[in-house]
């Protein structure tokens, strides 16, 4: 799971992966795991959930982060090369995102991209250099 060519980033649902890929990087929405996995195996969900709160998460953390989360403790996810998050109306993402750093050690920033901006080719490349 580990074996990749691509740089992988953590991003948020919030934002389009298409400004990863450009950037020839990959682009992993964990928030959409949570939702899958419970339809098939709800019981899995709930296990990471308990390690999770076992671990000391807040109790008003999201399901989703807390899924997350101990998904993460149990080396369950893909480990990131770096995070981005974005601005959005749940601020418990912000909270999760800077909670799974430190487990990733993978460098978090919060994106203030606005959706109406285009990224021109040349900051795409400029990113991608920083990044």
């Amino acid at each position: 799971m580990e074996e990749r060519d691509e740089k992988l980033c953590w991003c948020e649902f919030c934002l389009t992966p298409e400004i990863f890929r450009a950037m020839d990087i990959y682009p992993f929405l964990g928030e959409v795991h949570p939702p899958i996995m419970s339809l098939g195996t709800p019981d899995v969900c709930w296990k990471y959930v308990d390690i999770a709160q076992e671990n000391g998460t807040p109790s008003d953390l999201c399901v989703l982060d807390k899924f997350m989360f101990g998904a993460l403790l149990s080396n369950e996810m893909p480990k990131a090369d770096f995070m981005v998050t974005a601005s959005a109306l749940c601020d418990s993402s912000r909270i999760g995102y800077q909670m799974f750093e430190p487990l990733t050690i993978a460098p978090s920033t919060v994106s203030m991209l606005r959706p109406t901006i285009r990224p021109k080719p040349t900051r795409t490349r400029r990113w991608k250099h920083k990044l």
